[in-house]
């Protein structure tokens, strides 16, 4: 994203690191009714629960100013999958486009697990 001074006709450029793009998806995603927590599958197949400091389960993929975003998570066992998948889409997108101006092209969510200790 370009942003110009309008007094020299100089153009400045802002980067969003893709980290930052990963932390608003996070925060957004635990908001949600639903959602018990973001997630990745380790290469033996274990569930591992993210924490804040990490990006594990959020791929992103940036082009120019288009985002592309990939969720994992587990929800709550009582939780409806195609109510909360959609109202995770629909928030990821709304913050990311809101917070960075770009422009958030797709919303995957993957459902790794249920957690049925879930009050």
């Amino acid at each position: 994203m370009l942003y110009g001074s309008g007094q020299d006709n100089t153009e400045s450029e802002i980067i969003i690191a893709d980290d930052v793009i990963a932390s608003i998806v996070y925060s957004t995603v635990n908001e949600i009714e639903g959602v018990s927590a973001v997630a990745s599958k380790t290469v033996d197949g274990k569930i591992k629960i993210s924490s804040s400091k990490t990006t594990a389960g959020i791929k992103l993929e940036v082009s120019n100013n288009e985002v592309t975003v990939t969720v994992s998570l587990i929800i709550k066992s009582w939780a409806s999958v195609p109510e909360t998948a959609l109202k995770v889409q629909k928030a990821v997108k709304n913050a990311v486009q809101s917070i960075t101006g770009k422009t958030v092209v797709k919303v995957d969510v993957v459902i790794l697990d249920a957690d049925f200790d879930a009050v």
